[in-house]
């Protein structure tokens, strides 16, 4: 039903257990995974970034994503924090948390307009 996810998502939860404040920047879990032949990735970008860095940077993440969610980008960020749950970045190689991270700190365009009080 989960296009193989159901089978996925247990052994990356089993390895963030025995890695929970680092990570291992997915090295072994390519490696043990991966030879296996089972998915080198999460499909899921919280999963993989807890496999990948620990607890301590995704917190962060998830902190810095919290702070800068505001009326204007809201509905947007929803949207690719939901796809997320599913997906390990829109390109192949790039993380959502990635895209949603330089998505706060890019000065405020044209793509979140204000609404002009003057």
């Amino acid at each position: 039903m989960l296009s193989g996810r159901e089978i996925i998502w247990p052994q990356f939860k089993n390895f963030i257990r025995q890695h929970p404040v680092y990570g291992n920047h997915s090295k072994k879990l390519f490696v043990d995974y991966h030879e296996k032949k089972e998915s080198a990735h999460a499909h899921n970008s919280y999963l993989e970034t807890l496999a990948s860095h620990g607890i301590l940077i995704f917190s962060i993440l998830i902190l810095l994503i919290i702070t800068n969610i505001n009326k204007e980008n809201f509905i947007y960020i929803l949207v690719i924090l939901i796809y997320s749950t599913t997906q390990y970045g829109i390109f192949w190689g790039i993380s959502i948390t990635d895209i949603i991270l330089f998505t706060f700190f890019q000065p405020r365009s044209h793509y979140f307009p204000t609404k002009n009080t003057a």
